[in-house]
């Protein structure tokens, strides 16, 4: 698992300011399901997880699938949760109890990000 100020860490705070912004510009979507898309593993893909943001309330389980061809994974910023590795057409869970923003990537693509805000 990946830990706040591991190596990983520094990958994804060090990424160009335009991919950063990306990330911003995309809408909060009030939903507990996310696709990791097809092609998501390139780097010029913009909505790797869709939706990218996403909003729920505490208790809910959020799914997310992996439509693409390859395997990814859905490993928090912070070291809260670390889905190993997604296999192509399967998924992987996780229960949200506390609020806050869990910022997550994929530890083999870590351009890949999206964002969890529990309320």
């Amino acid at each position: 698992m990946t830990q706040y100020g591991g190596p990983l860490y520094g990958v994804m705070t060090s990424l160009p300011p335009a991919q950063n912004a990306t990330f911003y510009q995309h809408m909060i979507i009030n939903t507990n399901k996310v696709s990791i898309v097809r092609g998501a593993w390139q780097i010029n893909t913009t909505e790797s997880y869709s939706p990218t943001i996403i909003k729920i309330t505490s208790g809910t389980t959020v799914t997310w699938t992996n439509d693409d061809i390859i395997i990814h994974t859905v490993t928090d910023l912070g070291g809260k949760f670390d889905s190993d590795l997604i296999q192509p057409s399967a998924g992987w869970n996780y229960t949200f109890y506390h609020e806050g923003k869990y910022t997550y990537y994929c530890t083999i693509h870590p351009w890949m990000k999206g964002l969890v805000i529990v309320t």
